[in-house]
């Protein structure tokens, strides 16, 4: 029996997501002093994604009884998590530093999930068209683009620069890592 057959999660998905939390530390140093905020902040949004695949309307209908109920149990824990990271514990931190970090989290693991997404859809034999690709390939240049301007406006290009060329770099590996 292979792995994937097993219910593991490969190991090159593991360490992909590694690079978003080590990432999500690093700007959350660069910019609160609180390198573990960052990393919970991506660790929630990848527990969001996850509760969303499983519980999303594709799937609901194929869960058990007992699965729906736990659904809803998770769903009030991670609001309860949210409140506690977004209201409550940052309460003492510089309100603008704290949305860039909120921003640069979200753009990061909106690229990641969007390029999970590319790479499923290649797993399962399906051709993706040109303008696919091309759509993917700008949204994800639109992504670090994003980033660059938010870094740079407001840290300079000295703090800022680095940061992006960290996300460019972490992007390249999340996709050479997914592609084996």
């Amino acid at each position: 029996m292979k792995a994937q057959d097993s219910g593991r999660v490969p190991l090159s998905s593991a360490i992909s997501q590694l690079y978003g939390y080590i990432w999500c530390m690093l700007v959350s140093s660069t910019l609160t002093d609180l390198p573990l905020y960052g990393g919970a902040l991506y660790l929630f949004g990848r527990a969001v994604i996850a509760w969303a695949a499983v519980y999303g309307k594709k799937n609901r209908g194929s869960l058990p009884g007992y699965g729906k109920r736990w659904g809803l149990v998770l769903m009030v824990a991670l609001g309860v998590v949210s409140v506690a990271l977004i209201g409550l514990y940052p309460a003492t931190i510089e309100s603008s530093r704290l949305w860039l970090l909120y921003g640069a989290t979200a753009l990061y693991l909106f690229a990641d999930t969007m390029t999970i997404r590319f790479l499923r859809l290649k797993e399962e034999g399906i051709a993706l068209s040109r303008r696919v690709v091309a759509l993917g390939i700008a949204l994800q240049l639109a992504v670090i683009g994003a980033l660059l301007w938010l870094f740079v406006y407001h840290l300079g290009w000295q703090r800022g620069g680095p940061l992006c060329a960290a996300d460019a770099s972490a992007g390249s590996f999340r996709c050479r890592d997914r592609n084996g």
